[in-house]
């Protein structure tokens, strides 16, 4: 699949990428990214698009850790698990991932799985429009 076609069939998922890593990723990786999100979003691919977007989080990749964030949240390719959202949110925010830091502020805003604190939600608001985050 040509990149172009790979971005417009993700923004169709409504799967953001933080455009601040765009000129640091490479390529390859970048691509091989991309499907992973694709895989996630297809019933049938999503638990093992899960595993291997996993196996890039754990190998401190910002991007993949904020998405496997996303997946606990919304149980794509694994269970709901608020204690996992929070766990992976707080690792993409501190590896300077925006959309982690949005996460971050919207978990604090609204005291889900963490107590609420308005103050860290602003914080942590800030820090992802400062990153570029606009969702």
């Amino acid at each position: 699949m040509e990149e172009d076609d790979l971005w417009k069939e993700l923004n169709q998922f409504g799967v953001l990428i933080d455009e601040s890593y765009l000129d640091d990723i490479p390529v390859e990786l970048l691509n091989l990214f991309s499907q992973i999100l694709l895989d996630l979003y297809q019933p049938e691919t999503e638990k093992d698009a899960f595993k291997r977007c996993m196996s890039m989080a754990l190998d401190d990749f910002p991007p993949a850790e904020s998405q496997i964030a996303r997946c606990y949240m919304d149980g794509i390719g694994t269970e709901k698990d608020i204690g996992k959202v929070v766990y992976w949110s707080k690792r993409a925010a501190k590896h300077e991932d925006a959309q982690g830091a949005y996460l971050l502020a919207e978990l604090y805003e609204k005291g889900i799985g963490i107590p609420q604190d308005a103050d860290k939600a602003a914080q942590w608001y800030a820090e992802a429009k400062r990153r570029g985050y606009r969702p």
